[in-house]
């Protein structure tokens, strides 16, 4: 299929990596005309499932301190299995909320769970974490549960880092949480400061966007300038240790995402498996031809799973693109291609 020269399209054409999935690269093929443009299909295409266990351990804590318990699962999945909540042996549901100075317990985006000013009788209890799969809708508990062993040593320990985060990346205007949690003896207090311009600067504890609770450095409704690098200290009596975390925010491109919409309906039928290698397609459409690159993670993505020769297509929505996979192509085309049916990207 030919583009006339003389049009103007706008064409999103988004090659996506589902590493997670273990289907490895999918690409797309457009076909354009003067009414926008349409994807080919070679053939069926779905998603390849893989079943896992997600597991928590048992964790040492000095009492007094912060208690952390992760739920593990395999890197396969992590890209579209969430953590949702935690669950205690005697019933106690802990779930993802606004992390206040008074809660004991907090569950973080990443899923940890955090239990604050930790004593013997924690350590009475059983926790597993509740996760759901962004894909199927299916949400499961863990296989096994962990517990808190609460020890308290009869001398100084310097603090030690139980859960950190070396990268965040965030869309502008979202809260965000960076953690900083580490334990020793007696219990370190935290202090955060941002690294910018070959300067460090100290963070205020509170104020109007920034928070600090017990270690964990509050930022809300970030913008591109709060960007950059973040270092917290952890000091007690015996030492102090240090983390950094890079935080990226993804500026949104307003005029695209009002002129960008998803083809056909959003209802989620899922019911072909695919093969590795085997090609999906997202099938968007904008009308700027100004805008040549732009952010799509605040979108979402279509996945076909019929073939395109049918009138009736099935479309399932699936998580925002930073959740789900990476972005990779989003270009304009202004002048005359002719793409075969096996063709790469002439660009």
């Amino acid at each position: 299929m030919e583009v006339k020269s003389t049009a103007v399209f706008l064409l999103l054409c988004l090659a996506v990596t589902w590493l997670s999935l273990g289907i490895g690269e999918i690409s797309c093929r457009c076909l354009v005309g003067d009414g926008g443009f349409a994807l080919l299909v070679p053939g069926s295409a779905g998603l390849l499932y893989q079943n896992f266990d997600a597991r928590v351990y048992d964790e040492f804590v000095i009492r007094g301190n912060i208690g952390v318990l992760h739920c593990n699962l395999p890197s396969h999945v992590r890209d579209y299995v969430k953590v949702t909540s935690w669950k205690r042996d005697d019933g106690l549901v802990i779930l993802q909320q606004r992390n206040n100075d008074n809660d004991r317990y907090a569950v973080y985006p990443s899923g940890e769970l955090h239990i604050r000013n930790v004593d013997y009788s924690d350590s009475h209890f059983m926790y597993k974490c509740q996760v759901r799969n962004s894909l199927t809708r299916q949400s499961k508990e863990s296989s096994s549960g962990g517990r808190l062993i609460v020890t308290e040593p009869q001398s100084h320990v310097p603090p030690r880092l139980t859960h950190v985060a070396r990268h965040i990346s965030a869309n502008q205007g979202e809260t965000i949480f960076l953690p900083c949690v580490a334990q020793g003896h007696p219990a370190p207090v935290y202090r955060w400061s941002r690294r910018t311009s070959g300067q460090t600067l100290d963070i205020s504890p509170s104020d109007e966007r920034r928070h600090v609770i017990n270690g964990t450095l509050i930022l809300r409704r970030v913008t591109a300038q709060d960007g950059g690098f973040y270092v917290c200290v952890a000091k007690c009596e015996a030492g102090e240790v240090r983390s950094e975390t890079q935080l990226t925010v993804r500026e949104k491109n307003r005029d695209l995402e009002e002129k960008l919409q998803v083809f056909f309906n959003f209802e989620v039928t899922i019911d072909h498996m695919t093969k590795a290698g085997e090609t999906f397609l997202i099938h968007l459409y904008g009308g700027n031809p100004r805008i040549s690159a732009c952010d799509l993670n605040h979108l979402h993505y279509t996945l076909f799973t019929q073939t395109a020769t049918k009138a009736r297509s099935t479309l399932a929505r699936l998580p925002p693109t930073v959740d789900a996979a990476r972005f990779h192509a989003l270009r304009s085309y202004l002048q005359k291609q002719k793409w075969s049916g096996h063709e790469k990207n002439p660009l």
